[in-house]
This record gives C-alpha cells, sequence and structure tokens, in this order.
C-alpha cells in the first residue's frame, strides 16, 4: 500500500513543483494612482489601467519565465510603468514567437 501511495504521490509532487517553478518571476502589482497621476477614479486612465491589470493577471500564466523578465525590465526601463506596456511588449514578444516558428518552417 505504501508503495502504492508514493506511486501517486510522485507524479503529483511533480506537477506541483512544475507549476511552482513556473510562477518564479512574480506578477507586478503597481499602485493605479501612481501609473495614471492625478487622475480621478473612474477616469478613462484609472479605468484602462484597472482592465489591463485584469487581463495581465489572467494571462500572466501562460507567459514565459523569460517574457515575463524582458518586459518587466523594458518597462521599468523608462520609469514609465503601466499594465497597457506591459500587454504590449508581451503581445509582441508572442507575436514575435510565432514568426520566429513560422520562419523555420520548410
Amino acid at each position: 500500500m505504501l508503495r502504492f501511495s508514493l506511486l501517486i504521490s510522485f507524479p503529483v509532487l511533480l506537477l506541483i513543483g512544475g507549476v511552482s517553478a513556473r510562477a518564479s518571476v512574480v506578477a507586478p502589482r503597481w499602485e493605479i494612482n501612481s501609473i495614471c497621476g492625478d487622475a480621478k477614479p473612474g477616469d478613462s486612465c484609472t479605468r484602462r489601467e484597472n482592465s489591463n491589470r485584469s487581463t495581465l493577471l489572467n494571462r500572466w500564466a501562460a507567459v514565459s519565465d523569460d517574457d515575463r523578465a524582458a518586459c518587466l525590465a523594458e518597462v521599468d526601463k523608462d520609469g514609465k510603468r503601466s499594465y497597457q506596456g506591459m500587454l504590449d511588449c508581451i503581445s509582441t514578444r508572442a507575436l514575435k514567437s510565432l514568426e520566429d516558428g513560422q520562419s523555420n518552417k520548410p
């Protein structure tokens, strides 16, 4: 019985380990007020960035760690953090990856 339980537990641990390793680059949690400046709640900037933050957090698990790290560095490099900038970067990198994959096919 112990052997059976170990056989079942081992793949589960591998799966859990793979998931935790996948989340090594943590999603940004920037304050909307710091992004939008003096904008009041409900202004277009605030609404847009809140929507973009939700979209980014929903897609984060599907983004590679390389793309996560590269986009965080790119958005941080000029000091103009925004969820829109992160989404744009991730989309650009995903499209580039698809194009590279298509160009490698015979």
